[in-house]
């Protein structure tokens, strides 16, 4: 589509006839084709920003089909992650995050591992940090999305009664980060497994602390044991999209706690 919008910008022009507006035509254009609007955004938001935030807002009305990429996140979302700074995207994600945007857990979640999965983790700590300020709870739930956990994750097992509502919510975020710990700490101690019992233990704590966050480290390159094909055809694919099966589940139980 980069080669549509740089070349052939009357074709684009016309395909974006009514998109200001939202009007019958252009909904009627973007539900025959929706995969090519949404793919038309991205390069619009890379090459020309002004019209593809215009776009996007408009898709944001339009759009009958949710495309869901990696981790289980809509695609939409991931496209403005994914796009080049600049003022207009700026105030695209800004919008983005806004309470009446993300106005509930799983849509932080959701927020959080989009911006992480797409190289915007300083862009999502800045937001947690002003956050501190006013929007406090939004921060601290955010917070406990980040990923890159390391144990121990001292937080996540504070001593007495939590003594304000903030406090209550800093220890469960403690507790996300610490989950999401845990499913790297065993995805990494499976990978080096030196044998097929320590592997099998591994991939069974793995599957009960995983959940979608691990699509941002999955594919990091380690150090493997050489007993690891053994144990994989032992014990079950590694594909991270059968992986991410049961962390799905997981977190929507996570969100909803």
């Amino acid at each position: 589509m980069e080669l549509a919008v740089r070349h052939c910008s009357d074709l684009v022009s016309k395909w974006l006839e009514g998109s200001v507006d939202v009007t019958h035509d252009f909904t009627r254009r973007v539900r025959l084709a929706e995969g090519a609007f949404v793919a038309l955004c991205e390069a619009l938001l890379k090459c020309e920003p002004v019209s593809g935030v215009a776009l996007y807002r408009a898709l944001q009305q339009v759009l009958a089909t949710r495309f869901i990429g990696a981790a289980g996140v809509d695609e939409l979302l991931q496209v403005a992650f994914r796009a080049p700074d600049s003022p207009e995207l700026n105030a695209l994600l800004t919008e983005l995050s806004a309470p009446a945007k993300a106005h509930s857990d799983e849509a932080l979640l959701s927020l959080a591992i989009a911006a992480s999965l797409n190289g915007r983790e300083s862009w999502l700590r800045e937001l947690i940090a002003n956050d501190e300020e006013w929007r406090k709870r939004r921060g601290i739930v955010l917070n406990g999305f980040l990923t890159g956990n390391r144990l121990p994750v001292n937080e996540a097992w504070p001593e007495g009664q939590a003594s304000t509502p903030h406090g209550s919510l800093r220890r469960k975020a403690a507790k996300y980060r610490y989950i999401e710990a845990c499913a790297r700490h065993w995805w990494t101690t499976y990978l080096t497994a030196p044998d097929e019992g320590i592997a099998n233990a591994a991939w069974t704590l793995f599957l009960r602390s995983v959940d979608q966050r691990a699509w941002v480290w999955i594919d990091e390159p380690l150090k493997v044991s050489p007993t690891r094909n053994c144990v994989r055809c032992t014990f079950g694919s590694t594909d991270p999209a059968w992986t991410m099966q049961s962390g799905k589940a997981k977190t929507n139980s996570i969100v909803n706690s």
